[in-house]
């Protein structure tokens, strides 16, 4: 029974190492199966996952396994994010705890002051500022480098699905249970604006590279793209309706206005100056993003229902 089970981790070990290699994506054998949170690094070389109670890092350009962080939670991780400079690393699980990583200093500090078990983290791009999101709708935002609660934000949302900072730190863009969407002022909590345009719950939300323009996405099958550039007086510009069911998420590509979204069930659309594509993963996505990288090529990483964390092209990718 024994060497069963050493020749079993074995085996998986040498999955996870290397990855499922196919002509046009990726797959990584996570030890969890089912990936609700994952995030890039700031170059794009690595992908830190939420897979079970641990940390699990993935090379974002072959899928295959770097290495594994062990936490302090005691339930599911639910939301995860790294720093820009990949200094801070923050978890959230359904144990309601915050645990921060700073690898600079081998710090580990371990917060549990919120309300209800934590759903989603933003990390502001000079890493000086850390959003929190709960199941009880409320958001906690944080000095970072003093570990020092700002403000808080409460009854707007029952729960918070989402929560991003604008790339220049100063506009906080908050989605969760209800059809708008929260535009803040990152510094003090003070509301610039409810973006109304979804009839449902708004799912995610993103900013472009310049910060001139803010996707959401929602329950009502729809992504929209507001202009925010002047915060109190936002503009819808674009808005799609993808399917039936509930939009999962979507990022903008690296030209600023090009992007990608998807379905809860599947659906991968991609849309740019020159192409509109839609093509179907046999699968429940949980969450999308894209790879930042420096060239034309496009890669997202995607986490499904049974598969991990699947890097692909979203204009070529078959998946049988």
């Amino acid at each position: 029974m024994k060497t069963f089970s050493l020749i079993t981790s074995l085996f998986l070990l040498c999955n996870l190492a290397s990855g499922q290699v196919h002509n046009d994506y990726y797959e990584c054998l996570t030890e969890s199966r089912n990936i609700k949170d994952f995030c890039f690094s700031g170059t794009g070389a690595t992908v830190f996952a939420a897979d079970n109670l641990n940390v699990t890092i993935i090379n974002s350009s072959t899928g295959g396994f770097i290495r594994s962080i062990k936490t302090l939670h005691t339930a599911e991780l639910t939301a995860i994010r790294i720093s820009q400079d990949s200094t801070v690393l923050c978890t959230g699980g359904k144990d309601g705890l915050l645990v921060i990583n700073k690898f600079e200093t081998n710090e580990v500090e371990a917060i549990n002051d919120g309300n209800g078990y934590i759903t989603s983290l933003a990390i502001s791009s000079n890493s000086s500022y850390l959003a929190v999101g709960y199941s009880s709708g409320d958001i906690r935002v944080y000095n970072l480098i003093e570990l020092k609660l700002l403000y808080s934000i409460r009854n707007e949302f029952t729960l918070i699905t989402d929560i991003e900072f604008s790339p220049d730190c100063s506009q906080l863009a908050i989605a969760g249970a209800g059809p708008n969407v929260l535009l803040v002022n990152a510094q003090t909590g003070e509301i610039f604006s409810k973006l109304s345009g979804h009839k449902s719950w708004s799912r995610d939300v993103t900013f472009n590279n310049s910060g001139t323009l803010l996707l959401s996405c929602g329950d009502d099958g729809k992504l929209n793209i507001y202009v925010v550039e002047n915060p109190l007086k936002p503009r819808l510009a674009i808005s799609r309706k993808q399917s039936m069911k509930w939009i999962i998420g979507g990022a903008f590509l690296r030209d600023n206005k090009s992007f990608v979204y998807s379905s809860v069930q599947g659906l991968i659309t991609t849309e740019t100056s020159f192409i509109t594509e839609t093509k179907k993963l046999r699968a429940t996505i949980y969450k999308i993003d894209v790879m930042p990288r420096a060239d034309d090529y496009i890669r997202i990483a995607v986490s499904a229902e049974g598969k991990g964390i699947l890097f692909l092209n979203p204009l070529t990718f078959t998946l049988k």
